[in-house]
Parts: structure tokens; C-alpha cells; sequence
């Protein structure tokens, strides 16, 4: 059987980017970039990557900066190697002394101050 492969035309609206509405809102959005933390306050936690190269045979110091149940977010003072294992303590409602993640994405931080502190925001997926 013989399959269609033309693809659907699709129009898009003629956008007039000389307007100047939309000239002043783009110029209100052009610094912002979204850096997801939450408005509770950070929680000190402690963190230690395991296996591989980046192992380390101590605990290093951490800010939990948002969590649920499906993602945590940790600013470090270094990159978290990407796809690592991390065992996290001190997460709060977590129960169990120790949660194992994931690390599923790593950035400098965004914010004012960030840069000069040296901070790195890391995704954390907990297994």
C-alpha cells in the first residue's frame, strides 16, 4: 500500500514586526529566561555523585532549590556530571536518609549574582 507523502501546507499569519506594540513587548521580554526555582526558601542538603569518573568519596554541600515529586533541583558551586547517579540527604518529606537520582540537565545559574557566586543549577530525576 502506497502511502501520501505530500505534507500539508500550512499558512502563518504575516506578522508586522515594525508595530509598535509589538516592538515594546518584545523589548520588555528580550533579557528573560525562565529559571525555575521555587519561592520557598533553599534547603541545605548534602549530595555525592557515585560511579564514574566525577565519584566522590565524600559528601559535598548543596541548596535544594525545588523539588517534587518528580524533579529535584540543586544548586552546587559545580556542574553535576550529566546522567551521573547522586545520592541526595536532607531532602525534606523524602522519608529514607538517602534518595538516589539522576542527573538530567546542568546550567550556570541565571540570576543576578549567580555568575559571580558560581553557581550551577542541576535537574535531578530521583529513582
Amino acid at each position: 500500500m502506497a502511502h501520501n507523502k505530500e505534507r500539508s501546507r500550512v499558512d502563518v499569519a504575516d506578522v508586522d514586526w515594525e508595530d509598535p506594540r509589538l516592538k515594546g513587548l518584545l523589548d520588555k521580554t528580550e533579557g528573560l529566561s525562565i529559571d525555575q526555582r521555587s519561592d520557598e526558601p533553599p534547603v541545605q542538603v548534602s549530595i555525592r555523585v557515585v560511579g564514574g569518573w566525577e565519584s566522590s568519596a565524600e559528601d559535598k554541600p548543596a541548596l535544594l532549590v525545588a523539588h517534587s515529586e518528580s524533579t529535584l533541583v540543586l544548586a552546587t558551586h559545580f556542574p553535576l556530571p550529566h546522567g551521573g547517579d547522586v545520592q541526595v540527604s536532607g531532602v525534606p518529606g523524602a522519608g529514607a536518609d538517602r534518595r538516589w537520582a539522576v542527573v538530567t540537565e546542568e546550567r550556570e545559574g541565571s540570576r543576578a549574582g549567580d555568575r559571580d557566586k558560581g553557581i550551577f543549577l542541576n535537574w535531578l530525576r530521583p529513582r
